[in-house]
Protein backbone atom coordinates (compact mmCIF):
# COMPACT_ATOMS: atom_id res chain seq x y z
CA UNK A 1 0.00 0.00 0.00
CA UNK A 2 1.29 3.58 -0.67
CA UNK A 3 1.38 6.26 1.78
CA UNK A 4 -0.42 9.12 0.29
CA UNK A 5 0.13 13.29 2.58
CA UNK A 6 -2.39 15.70 1.49
CA UNK A 7 -1.88 18.98 2.74
CA UNK A 8 -5.24 21.17 2.77
CA UNK A 9 -6.06 24.77 4.15
CA UNK A 10 -8.99 24.14 5.95
CA UNK A 11 -8.91 28.51 6.80
CA UNK A 12 -9.94 28.83 2.88
CA UNK A 13 -12.97 26.65 3.24
CA UNK A 14 -16.36 26.74 4.18
CA UNK A 15 -17.13 26.83 7.79
CA UNK A 16 -17.50 23.08 8.61
CA UNK A 17 -17.24 20.23 10.65
CA UNK A 18 -14.51 17.90 11.63
CA UNK A 19 -17.14 14.86 10.24
CA UNK A 20 -17.98 17.28 7.28
CA UNK A 21 -14.37 17.84 6.47
CA UNK A 22 -13.46 14.28 6.69
CA UNK A 23 -17.10 13.33 4.20
CA UNK A 24 -15.36 15.44 1.90
CA UNK A 25 -11.55 14.27 1.51
CA UNK A 26 -12.39 10.43 1.55
CA UNK A 27 -15.30 11.23 -1.55
CA UNK A 28 -12.68 13.89 -3.45
CA UNK A 29 -10.18 11.29 -2.93
CA UNK A 30 -12.44 8.56 -4.17
CA UNK A 31 -12.89 6.57 -0.64
CA UNK A 32 -16.60 6.96 -1.21
CA UNK A 33 -19.34 7.43 -3.94
CA UNK A 34 -21.07 10.20 -2.88
CA UNK A 35 -21.01 13.30 -0.34
CA UNK A 36 -24.73 14.77 1.32
CA UNK A 37 -25.79 17.86 -0.30
CA UNK A 38 -26.17 19.66 2.87
CA UNK A 39 -22.41 19.59 3.61
CA UNK A 40 -20.89 22.65 3.38
CA UNK A 41 -18.18 21.26 1.14
CA UNK A 42 -20.26 19.58 -1.59
CA UNK A 43 -19.35 21.79 -4.39
CA UNK A 44 -16.20 22.80 -3.61
CA UNK A 45 -13.39 21.21 -5.73
CA UNK A 46 -10.05 19.62 -4.30
CA UNK A 47 -7.15 21.05 -6.24
CA UNK A 48 -4.22 19.19 -6.40
CA UNK A 49 -0.51 19.21 -7.27
CA UNK A 50 2.15 16.85 -7.08
CA UNK A 51 5.04 18.38 -4.89
CA UNK A 52 7.35 15.42 -4.57
CA UNK A 53 7.39 12.08 -5.90
CA UNK A 54 9.70 9.14 -5.11
CA UNK A 55 10.19 5.46 -6.12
Amino acid sequence: MALVVISIDRDKLPPHTQEEFEAWVRFCVGDTGGIANSNPLCDMDMESRVVEFSR
